[in-house]
């Protein structure tokens, strides 16, 4: 699902790791597990639309929810994703801490992103140099099919940088034929058809469907 790829790419981390045990290839497969539960609701979701509309009849069932657990997510960015991360993305590893938080962080290769135009003396992209952790802390919001990230702090190393320097970066790394410019955090997203809201608890993400 590029929607889960994009999150991954903006709210990866490399945290020290404060599970039980190691990550494992299970790990990610449970991630795939739930991906294919949200697709199955999606196609639900789509047929029964469908039906309603030939009827005439609206669906009053509860919403349906997936748990997508924060232990899933990091075993497939460590195993089955890593092969689809940019170059010079890695170490990507995500925190969910409740109440929409989410602390994450990656290895960045900024030396592309820096020589891409010029900065001026302000810019602090212009002094650094290098692959480097890049980490952030950003409160989801979601609701209505949408899903917006308000970004609170960007590290790089260990130095604050204003927010916009993410935003950039984001951008860079997420150029593709069909996003030429690269994906604009700033702006919410439209979820897919059969997603109703993304919640992020402790530990774990509930996607109502």
């Amino acid at each position: 699902m590029p929607w889960i790829l994009a999150v991954a790419l903006v709210l990866g981390a490399s945290l020290v790791q404060q599970e039980e045990a190691p990550l494992s290839v299970a790990d990610g497969e449970a991630l795939n597990a739930a991906l294919t539960e949200i697709v199955q609701n999606i196609a639900i979701a789509t047929t029964t639309a469908s039906a309603d509309a030939d009827t005439d009849d609206a669906d009053h069932d509860q919403p349906r929810t997936v748990v997508v657990s924060e232990r899933s997510v990091n075993g497939y960015l460590r195993f089955q994703g890593a092969p689809l991360l940019p170059a010079g993305v890695g170490d990507l590893h995500v925190r969910m801490a409740g109440e929409g938080r989410v602390t994450a962080s990656a290895t960045v290769n900024l030396d592309t992103l820096r020589d891409q135009q010029e900065r001026d003396a302000l810019d602090p992209l212009r002094y650094l140099r290098g692959t480097v952790p890049v980490t952030a802390v950003a409160v989801v919001q979601s609701g209505d099919r949408t899903i917006a990230f308000d970004v609170e702090s960007v590290h790089v190393g260990t130095v604050p940088v204003p927010p916009a320097v993410l935003l950039e970066i984001v951008r860079h790394y997420t150029q593709s034929d069909r996003h030429p410019d690269g994906i604009d955090l700033s702006n919410a997203f439209r979820l897919p058809h059969g997603i109703k809201a993304v919640r992020v608890e402790e530990r774990q993400t509930v996607v109502v469907q």
